[in-house]
């Protein structure tokens, strides 16, 4: 298991259209958690989410925003990375008029096997192989 720590601090009145946007290079082969700390003070006047590309991660829902204050999340996505190294953005606003704010994230990835077990480690290399189209 390997575990990346990193705080994004948003500039106040940042909208989501002109958003921060810091990449973050992660190896393994599983993204299998992800920690969100949105301290309070945010008062739901930031959003943070997680993509590769153009393919929005989490929140899993295309478009949308974890918005929140005094908010920890512990998130299990469990998403296979599609290459190792592989880069990974984290955008985030703050609407904020008078105060900078700060997330605090902890992403851990892992191997298949540790996922998925022995037993289904075969079976998810097939399916990532027929998708990939090496197969």
């Amino acid at each position: 298991m390997t575990v990346y720590n990193l705080e994004v601090t948003v500039p106040l009145n940042v909208t989501d259209i002109s958003r921060v946007s810091v990449p973050i290079e992660i190896e393994g082969e599983v993204l299998h958690r992800v920690y969100i700390l949105i301290p309070y003070g945010h008062m739901e006047l930031t959003g943070i989410r997680i993509r590769y590309g153009d393919k929005q991660i989490i929140p899993w829902n295309e478009g949308s925003w974890i918005k929140g204050g005094g908010r920890e999340l512990n998130l299990t996505p469990n998403w296979i990375l599609p290459e190792s190294p592989c880069t990974i953005w984290i955008d985030a606003y703050n609407l904020d008029v008078c105060y900078d704010h700060t997330f605090y994230i902890t992403l851990e990835t892992t191997t298949y096997e540790e996922v998925f077990g022995p037993e289904l480690y075969p079976q998810v290399i097939d399916q990532l192989a027929k998708v990939l189209g090496v197969v």
